[in-house]
C-alpha cells in the first residue's frame, strides 16, 4: 500500500573486505517516502563501514557499527530539518570463527532455525512487546494491536542509542537464520519456520515475501536468509 519501500538490506562477505566473515543486515526507515529510505540506507552502510574497518572484536565492532549507524541518521536528520521524524530499525547479523552474533534497534527481527526449533533471536523494541512481556497482552492480541508498530527505541531520533547484543554461540551445519523487516509481521514464527525448512534461501526470501501480502500485511516486507 505504499509508493516507496524504505526498506534497505545487505549481505557482505569475503568479496567486499571482510576475510573470512560475513555480514547481513536488515533496516526499516521511517519518516515518509525519501526520508525513511535514506535512514535505511545510511544505517546499512554505516554498519557495513564500520563493521569492515573495525579492529575490535566481533561482538564490539558490531555494537559500535550500530552506534555509528545512528550518529549518522542523526546527524542527516539534523541537517535536512527532520530530526523529530527521520529514523531507522536497524538488525545485523555477523558470522566469524563458527560463531554467530546478533545486534539490533528496533522492530526488526533476527531468527534461528536450529533443528526443528526456532527460536526469536531478538526481542522487538515496542510499546506493544513491552505490554505482553508485562502480562497485559497475549502474543495473539500483540500481533494484531492497533499500535503495535509504535516503537520505543529507533536509530536516529536520539544523539546516543542502546544497542541489544545477541551472542548466538556457535554455528552448526544446517542451521538457517532469518533477518526481516516488520512486514513479515503477519506471519507467525511456525509459518516463517516452515518455509525455511522446505526452499532454498531466494526462493525462502520470495515466498516469506508473497505469503506476508497475502495474509494481509500493508506494509514494506523484507528478508534476508542465510543457511549454514
Amino acid at each position: 500500500m505504499r509508493k516507496q519501500n524504505e526498506d534497505a538490506c545487505g549481505a557482505f562477505g569475503p568479496g567486499d573486505g571482510l576475510g573470512d566473515m560475513y555480514l547481513f543486515v536488515v533496516a526499516d526507515g521511517m519518516g515518509g517516502h525519501a526520508h525513511g529510505r535514506e535512514a535505511s540506507v545510511l544505517a546499512r552502510d554505516a554498519t557495513f563501514d564500520v563493521f569492515a574497518e573495525s579492529t575490535e572484536p566481533v561482538e564490539r565492532r558490531l555494537r559500535s557499527a550500530l552506534v555509528e549507524a545512528n550518529h549518522r541518521v542523526w546527524d542527516r536528520a539534523h541537517a535536512s530539518g527532520h530530526k523529530e521524524t527521520m529514523g531507522t530499525t536497524c538488525t545485523a547479523l555477523a558470522l566469524a570463527d563458527g560463531h554467530a552474533w546478533v545486534a539490533h534497534v528496533g522492530d526488526s527481527r533476527a531468527y534461528r532455525l536450529h533443528g526443528t526449533r526456532m527460536r526469536q533471536l531478538t526481542q522487538d523494541h515496542t510499546f506493544v512487546e513491552d505490554l505482553r512481556r508485562n502480562g497485559t497482552l497475549t502474543e495473539e492480541e500483540a500481533r494484531t494491536h492497533p499500535r503495535r508498530n509504535a516503537l520505543t527505541r529507533v536509530l536516529g531520533i536520539a544523539a546516543d542509542v542502546e544497542v541489544d547484543l545477541v551472542e548466538v554461540g556457535v554455528l552448526r551445519k544446517g542451521d538457517r537464520f532469518l533477518l526481516c523487516s516488520d512486514g513479515l509481521g503477519p506471519l507467525s514464527a511456525d509459518e516463517l519456520a516452515a518455509v525455511l525448512e522446505r526452499e532454498e534461501p531466494e526462493a525462502a526470501c520470495r515466498r516469506l515475501v508473497a505469503r506476508a501480502a497475502e495474509a494481509g500485511g500493508t506494509d514494506n516486507a523484507t528478508a534476508v536468509a542465510v543457511y549454514i
